[in-house]
């Protein structure tokens, strides 16, 4: 039987005698399965604690006062036993303090054996949890820590569950059969499948898998999620903060990436919340890859609040596995067809959808998932950000449909003068999509939708996607260059570096905004830095001597204050404030 980790405090401690241990051994199980370990006191997980000749005294302090809810396990054989007596003297004395209900309700008697207990009195209902299940018994063990934490007004007076129903997920990707039932299925409490692995080659659309996993995760009322990208390790504080600020923990310092991601754990254990935590690019993790599969993945045999997925081109193997019962089966994705794709442009943008225009579609994201996810997907003409709201809620299967439906046949030709944007913001989808979205909310709440140029949220399926960008970026007074950590070394599907292509539209972008001495500001995020001028094509070589702001997960609202200050003196001396 494993050894744990002596905490602080234990959240539940069970006071028995040793005939009904295997009984209570297996209730103790299941509470521990919903608190986390280390926070339940059954004695034989304690030996290397308790052991010397202080054991009495060590017993006492656990059930007097180290203790949130004591359990005494009653039976005519609990009464017999001198070390249940000096337990019990503990719990008395706890009874006997100055009476509150929050004293009452810390000491909870259950039966699990016959016979009374000489000298022990209890004014109150003893359950009986012989005739019970160890789950069922474990619930009625919560519920009453739940009752104790709400009487003592502690802030973890609510001891959530995963939710017993999942709304339909959001899903904007195309091609993936059954991965939003298999993901919605995972998030179940019911469930007895806590760990899914995403398998696919590149360009397959992995990552955006996992950002659209840890996006509805976060919808679910209780649920903490974080997605953690081994892409970005060579950036491990930066990615540790993020992590640790999606889970509401403070970033852990250490030596190794392994000790710090073993601390946020253990804060986690403390906080047993229904936690989802998404490892992406799986294949990078390096020495990581052992803790993960020797440390993290076993616990989730025990550990009921947790669910793990991780993606990559390689995946650890569940079969053999020490965790092998509580993981679902490999998801292998494949790349996405025209068909796919097809499907899926009609049940966003209608059924009059074309496979022409798909095709065009296909041939200009060059068969990228993520890319064509934005063409094709819900149309975003009266975009507002997808924030849950409390006074109307909104199923997770609701996409926002709020612009027109398009078809091959009603593409308005647009004129350069019909552009929309002073602000224009340049972002390439591999590298930067997810904070893109988010500092396009914070620009269109601050200057509205018709002030803002993003690319697939600014142009629509028939025009030259060449020409809009020129006539934007004429008319814009900023453009917003964000740079990820893949910016400057990204490829495109013939191996050559994106930024060496004459026709890349990031490139031409820039370009673009230097000829026509538009204020360029690069935006830092993911701890990406800037490039030094030999470094990109001399076309864009100005670009390495503007100042950048460093956009952080953690500072986001403090970074994007210090943008739009900036910002407003910059259209307001351009003779035309917003």
């Amino acid at each position: 039987m494993s050894a744990r980790q002596v905490p602080r405090r234990f959240a539940v401690a069970f006071s028995l005698a040793g005939e009904q241990r295997l009984l209570v051994l297996a209730v103790a199980q299941e509470v521990e399965a919903i608190l986390g370990q280390s926070t339940v006191f059954y004695d034989d997980w304690y030996t290397h604690w308790l052991a010397g000749s202080d054991t009495d005294l060590l017993l006492q302090s656990v059930y007097g006062e180290r203790a949130e809810l004591v359990v005494v396990c009653v039976s005519g054989a609990y009464g017999d036993k001198p070390w249940t007596h000096t337990e019990h003297q503990a719990v008395r004395a706890r009874l006997q303090q100055p009476a509150t209900a929050e004293d009452r309700l810390r000491v909870l008697p259950v039966r699990v054996g016959d016979g009374e207990v000489q000298g022990i009195l209890f004014n109150e209902i003893v359950p009986d949890i012989r005739d019970k299940t160890p789950v069922q018994a474990a619930e009625l063990i919560v519920s009453r820590l739940n009752l104790v934490r709400a009487s003592a007004a502690d802030s973890k007076s609510t001891l959530a569950r995963w939710p017993s129903d999942i709304p339909v997920p959001q899903w904007p990707m195309a091609g993936n059969g059954e991965a939003p039932n298999i993901f919605a299925s995972l998030l179940r409490d019911a469930t007895s499948e806590r760990a899914l692995l995403v398998q696919g080659e590149s360009e397959t659309g992995k990552s955006y898998m996992a950002e659209q996993m840890l996006r509805n995760a976060m919808l679910l009322p209780g649920v903490v999620a974080g997605r953690f990208d081994f892409k970005s390790k060579t950036n491990i504080d930066v990615e540790i903060e993020a992590f640790s600020r999606l889970l509401g923990i403070e970033p852990p310092t250490g030596h190794t990436l392994n000790e710090r991601l073993a601390k946020i754990f253990r804060e986690l254990q403390v906080q047993a919340k229904p936690t989802l935590l998404v490892f992406d690019t799986y294949e990078a993790a390096g020495e990581a890859k052992d803790w993960i599969e020797n440390v993290l993945l076993p616990h989730l045999l025990t550990a009921r609040w947790l669910r793990v997925i991780i993606v990559g081109q390689s995946v650890p193997t569940s079969a053999g596995s020490t965790w092998e019962s509580v993981a679902a089966s490999t998801l292998t994705l494949q790349l996405p067809g025209l068909d796919d794709w097809l499907a899926y442009g009609r049940v966003n943008r209608g059924e009059t959808l074309s496979p022409g225009v798909v095709m065009q579609a296909y041939d200009h994201a060059d068969g990228k998932p993520t890319v064509l996810a934005d063409l094709l997907g819900p149309h975003r003409a009266d975009h507002k950000p997808t924030f849950p709201r409390h006074d109307t809620p909104r199923g997770l299967d609701e996409p926002d449909v709020s612009g027109p439906q398009f078809s091959d046949n009603i593409l308005p030709e647009r004129t350069p003068t019909s552009v929309a944007g002073q602000i224009f913001v340049s972002y390439r989808r591999d590298d930067t999509a997810y904070p893109s979205g988010w500092l396009f909310d914070k620009l269109t709440q601050h200057f509205g939708k018709n002030q803002i140029f993003k690319d697939i949220d600014s142009i629509r399926l028939g025009d030259d996607f060449a020409d809009v960008i020129t006539a934007a970026v004429e008319r814009c007074e900023v453009l917003l260059a964000l740079i990820g950590q893949r910016w400057l070394t990204c490829t495109d599907k013939d191996g050559r570096r994106c930024l060496d292509n004459p026709n890349d539209f990031v490139r031409l972008e820039i370009e673009a905004a230097i000829v026509r001495n538009v204020r360029i500001i690069p935006i830092l995020v993911e701890g990406a830095s800037m490039p030094h001028a030999d470094e990109l094509p001399p076309s864009l070589a100005k670009l390495a001597r503007r100042q950048a702001l460093e956009l952080s997960p953690s500072r986001f609202d403090f970074d994007t204050s210090r943008l739009l200050r900036v910002l407003d003196t910059t259209i307001f001396q351009a003779g035309d404030p917003h």
